[in-house]
């Protein structure tokens, strides 16, 4: 059985995750960002072994590998799951906001991994699972900073996949669909629309189209059990190939996008995001509803 560490477990895939590995007969040690018991869910704390982990602060990280190494002796797999996304045109996002996605969704797993690789090199083996999603593979509107952190990470997580791999250490990179998640809920909360920018209705309109009264019911499709139980079965087969699409819809999206030239991506940028009224040129003085 593995020692797991997963970031952002309180909620999401996260949580499933540690839930499922778990189940299976790991040990699982779940990263969140603050361990009030008013925030943790009943069932991971009963279940797996709390770590408060910002992977935005080397204390944290460097605290919980300490707690790991003293009660395990050693880490099999890494899990780098936090993530946050906030919606907003590419002119108009204030630097804080666009900062904040890229330190989270890039620079933590990169400190994550950087933390744990001499670890796994002494041991000559180990496992890091770096989180990623459709959106490195094509950039929506309103979408460039967690498109441009998730496209960084799959890059990065590529070339150390190739230097890590004669010790012993293998990288995947999941690439999940829409799941109904709480990154949704909390993309659509940070949306502030300025009522002055060109790019208003753009966004208002994507944000209303990522509100939890338009997803729809968790179901088969987008219940994130589907992504814990591929990494719980990941993790037990040793899969050393690289990227992964996970889900019905992610499969089917992410294969037609590879299969895309230059001059079909803006046609299918337009209907995956419903704005084909924004290209033809009716902004910023139409009202859509």
């Amino acid at each position: 059985m593995a020692v797991i560490l997963i970031t952002g477990a309180r909620t999401g895939i996260g949580f499933h995750t540690a839930i499922a590995c778990h189940a299976a007969g790991h040990t699982v040690y779940a990263g969140v960002r603050q361990k009030s018991h008013k925030l943790i869910p009943p069932e991971l704390d009963k279940t797996c072994r709390l770590l408060e982990l910002n992977i935005c602060k080397a204390s944290d990280i460097a605290s919980a590998l300490q707690t790991i190494r003293d009660e395990e002796g050693h880490l099999d797999v890494l899990i780098n799951n936090a993530g946050i996304n906030r919606l907003g045109a590419f002119e108009d996002m204030p630097e804080e906001d666009y900062r904040q996605v890229m330190e989270t969704n890039f620079f933590g797993p990169w400190h994550m991994a950087r933390a744990v690789l001499p670890m796994m090199r002494a041991q000559e083996y180990g496992q890091i699972i770096m989180i990623s999603s459709l959106s490195a593979l094509i950039g929506l509107p309103g979408d460039s900073a967690y498109a441009a952190s998730k496209a960084a990470l799959e890059l990065a997580s590529e070339s150390l996949s190739s230097e890590v791999a004669p010790f012993g250490i293998n990288v995947n990179i999941l690439q999940p669909g829409a799941f109904a998640t709480e990154l949704m809920t909390k993309t659509e909360q940070y949306t502030q629309v300025n009522s002055d920018s060109p790019y208003a209705p753009l966004i208002e309109a994507l944000r209303q189209n990522i509100s939890p009264t338009k997803t729809p019911p968790t179901s088969e499709r987008n219940d994130p059990n589907i992504v814990a139980e591929y990494i719980t079965h990941l993790i037990e087969t040793n899969d050393t190939s690289l990227r992964h699409l996970v889900g019905d819809q992610a499969i089917k999206v992410g294969h037609h996008i590879k299969s895309l030239n230059e001059n079909d991506r803006p046609k299918l940028i337009r209907d995956v995001t419903d704005a084909n009224w924004w290209f033809v040129g009716k902004a910023p003085s139409m009202t859509h509803k």
